[in-house]
C-alpha cells in the first residue's frame, strides 16, 4: 500500500471485490512497491492517529465538501468498500450510473434501479448528478431513431423471385401455431401468435424481449430436414414492425446440430410501420451443413411482429421476373429534427431531475462541451477522433458518421440544435430542479490549455446571456505529477474571475507507472497538496464548492480501462482503514 499520498492516509485493510460494469470510470480515451512489513513502527503509530479525511475538511474548510467519484456497483456490492467511502467522504459522483446511455434504453424507456438502491440506503452522502448531456455515452440508437428519415417502400410489379419452402403457419401463422418456428435465449420474454396483429389484420407472430442486449440473446429459428445447398443463391423475406422506432432485427443461418457453421449476418432497422425485410445470400463451402434460419431479436428492448415469411432458392429471372426491393427515404427538415430533439431533451432532463433530483445537491448539466481543438462540439466541429459531419440522402438514409455508433453512443446535440441545446439544457434543468441543486458545466484540460478554458467561459457566458443561468464551472483535473504550480494557479485565478462556483470534479494524478517508487509517490503527494492549496488560495470562499477525487484507490478493479498502467489515486491497492496523513 502507499504510505504518503499527500494529506491522505494509507493504512491497510485487505479487500478484493468482483468486477462489474459500472465500476469502469470512463473518460475520453496497481501493484504497490511498499508492503505492510516495510512500514517503520514510528510511521505505523502516526498512521494509527490520523483522522478520516472528511473530518479534517469539515474542521478546516466547512464550506467545501470532499467527495469521491466511484463505480456505483462497488459501493452497493462491497461492504468494506462502502465503509471506507462513508468514513472518508461527504459526497459521491457515480462514474456511469446516471448517464443517458445507462438509464435510457434504445426504445426510450428509463431504468433507475441501481440509483434507487443507493438512494434507499439513506447514507447521508451528497450526490452530484453526472451527467445530463455529453457528446458520448448517450443512447444513440434511440436519439437517431427520433430524427431518422422514414423508409418508404414502393409497390412494384413482378414476382418475388423466391421458390418458397415455407408453407402454412410457417409462412403466415393463420392456423394459430408457430408452424415449426422455435424460440429461446436469455433475453427472450415471449413469442406468441396473435390474431389481428399481422399484415392487414391477419395473424402475426409477436416476439418480445426483456430489454436491450445482444442480438443473439433472443432468437427465433426454423430448421429444415436437409442442409442448404452450397453455392446456390437463397432469399429470406418477411414483413416486420416494432413498437419501437429504434427496433432492430438480425438474420443469420447456422447448423442446428451444434449451432455451428454460422454466417449470413444481416441487420434490419425495423420501425413502427410494416417493412419488408429481404436478404439474399449464398452458403460458401466452408459453411456446408447449415440447415437453420435464425432471426435474432435481442438487441433493442421492444416487441416485434413478424408475418409472411418466405425462404427458398432465388428463381431465375428469365422464368419469373423478379420484383426489385424498391424504397426511398423521406427526410425530416432541420426544423423538425431540432424540435424533436429538444423535446426529447426536455423529457430526459425532466425525468432525471424528477426521479433522481431530490437526492442531488448539484449536477453536471453539460459535460465536456469543448473539443481539444477549442471548438464547441458539433457546432463548430470539435469532433472526437474519427467523428465527422453526418450525411443523409433519400437513397441511403441517415449516417451519423460518429465513431462507435453501437458502443460509446456519440451524439453531438449541438449539430442539430445549435447553441440552443446549451441554453435549453440549463433552462430545463432549472425548470424541473426540485431542490435548488447547483448546475454546472464540466470540462477537462483547463489547467493545461488556456485557450480551451477561455472558450469554455465564452460558452458559459452565452448561456447566461440568452435566458438561462450556469451556477458553476467544473474542472476535471486529470493531471500528471509534472503539472506546474503556475499552470494551476493561472487556471484557478481565471475561473475565480467568472464569479461562478468552482468545483474540482475528477481529480487524479498519474505517476507514469503502476509500481511507483517512494520518490514518485512523494512527488505525487506534493502535487496533490499543491493543487488543493492553490484552490483554497485562489478561489474566493464564496465561490468554493467541492473537491472530487476520481476513484477510491489504485486497485486494478477500479482501473480496468481508465489509467490501467498507473497509480493515480490517494489510496493504494489495499483498502485503507482511512486515517488522514496530515491536515487539509
Amino acid at each position: 500500500m502507499k504510505i504518503n499520498k499527500i494529506i491522505f492516509p494509507v493504512a491497510a485493510l485487505s479487500l478484493a471485490f468482483a468486477a462489474c460494469d459500472d465500476q469502469v470510470m470512463e473518460w475520453r480515451d496497481g501493484d504497490p512497491t511498499v508492503t505492510g512489513s516495510d512500514i517503520p513502527m514510528e510511521l505505523k503509530e502516526k498512521i494509527a492517529n490520523y483522522d478520516f479525511i472528511k473530518n479534517y475538511m469539515a474542521e478546516y474548510h466547512p464550506g467545501v465538501d470532499i467527495t469521491l467519484g466511484m463505480g456505483l456497483d462497488n459501493f452497493l456490492d462491497d461492504e468494506a468498500y462502502r465503509q471506507v467511502v462513508l468514513d472518508n467522504y461527504q459526497g459521491v459522483t457515480f462514474g456511469n450510473a446516471m448517464k443517458h446511455q445507462s438509464v435510457v434504453s434504445a426504445s426510450g424507456k428509463f431504468n433507475w434501479d441501481k440509483v434507487d438502491q443507493f438512494i434507499a440506503m439513506n447514507t447521508g452522502l451528497k450526490l452530484h448528478g453526472h451527467n445530463l448531456l455529453w457528446h458520448t455515452q448517450q443512447q444513440q440508437s434511440y436519439m437517431k431513431s427520433l430524427i431518422a428519415p422514414k423508409l418508404v417502400q414502393e409497390q412494384t410489379s413482378g414476382g418475388d423471385g423466391i421458390s418458397n419452402l415455407l408453407v402454412g403457419d410457417a409462412n403466415d401463422f393463420e392456423g394459430g401455431t408457430t408452424g415449426g418456428w422455435g424460440s429461446w435465449g436469455s433475453n427472450k420474454e415471449s413469442v406468441e401468435v396473435v390474431t389481428g396483429a399481422g399484415v392487414d389484420g391477419s395473424a402475426g407472430l409477436v416476439l418480445t424481449n426483456k430489454g436491450d442486449g445482444n442480438a443473439w440473446e433472443a432468437q427465433l429459428a426454423y430448421t429444415f430436414d436437409a442442409p442448404f445447398e452450397v453455392g446456390v443463391p437463397y432469399i429470406i423475406q418477411f414483413q416486420a414492425k416494432s413498437n419501437s422506432a429504434a427496433g432492430s432485427l438480425q438474420f443469420q443461418y447456422q447448423r442446428e446440430a451444434d449451432s455451428g457453421q454460422q454466417g449470413g449476418y444481416n441487420d434490419f432497422a425495423v420501425g413502427t410501420d410494416w417493412f419488408t425485410c429481404e436478404y439474399e445470400f449464398t452458403i460458401p463451402e466452408e459453411k456446408e451443413g447449415a440447415d437453420r434460419l435464425v432471426i435474432n431479436f435481442g438487441k433493442v428492448g421492444a416487441s416485434y411482429t413478424i408475418d409472411n415469411i418466405k425462404f427458398g432458392k432465388k428463381i431465375d429471372s428469365a422464368k419469373a421476373p423478379r420484383r426489385a426491393a424498391a424504397y426511398h427515404y423521406e427526410l425530416k427538415t432541420p426544423e423538425e429534427k431540432k424540435a424533436i430533439l429538444l423535446g426529447a431533451m426536455e423529457e430526459w432532463i425532466k425525468e432525471a431531475m424528477t426521479h433522481a433530483g431530490p437526492a442531488c445537491s448539484s449536477w453536471d448539466v453539460i459535460n465536456e462541451p469543448i473539443g481539444d481543438n477549442c471548438r464547441i462540439r458539433g457546432i463548430e466541429g470539435g469532433w472526437s477522433g474519427d467523428d465527422s459531419e453526418p450525411v443523409e440522402t433519400t437513397e441511403s438514409g441517415l449516417s451519423l458518421n460518429w465513431a462507435n455508433e453501437a458502443g460509446n453512443g456519440h451524439f453531438y446535440w449541438g449539430y442539430y440544435c445549435g447553441m440552443d441545446y446549451a441554453v435549453k439544457a440549463f433552462e430545463y434543468a432549472a425548470k424541473y430542479n426540485p431542490n435548488g441543486a447547483k448546475l454546472f458545466v464540466n470540462d477537462y484540460n483547463l489547467e493545461s490549455n488556456p485557450n480551451k478554458l477561455a472558450k469554455l467561459i465564452e460558452f458559459v457566458e452565452y448561456i447566461d446571456n440568452n435566458g438561462a443561468h450556469v451556477d458553476g464551472i467544473g474542472t476535471q483535473m486529470h493531471v500528471s505529477s509534472s503539472i506546474s504550480k503556475e499552470q494551476v494557479d493561472a487556471m484557478f485565478k481565471t475561473l475565480a474571475a467568472t464569479d461562478k462556483l468552482v468545483r474540482i470534479t475528477e481529480l487524479d494524478i498519474t505517476v507514469g507507472t503502476k509500481t511507483p517508487s517512494a520518490d514518485q509517490l512523494q512527488k505525487q503527494a506534493d502535487c496533490y497538496q499543491m493543487i488543493l492549496t492553490s484552490y483554497f488560495e485562489n478561489i474566493p470562499e464564496n465561490q468554493q464548492s467541492a473537491i472530487t477525487l476520481w476513484t477510491l484507490s489504485d486497485n486494478e478493479k477500479e482501473h480496468e480501462y481508465w489509467l490501467k498502467d498507473d497509480a493515480p489515486n490517494i489510496f493504494g491497492l489495499l483498502w485503507p482503514q482511512a486515517r488522514l496523513q496530515g491536515r487539509v
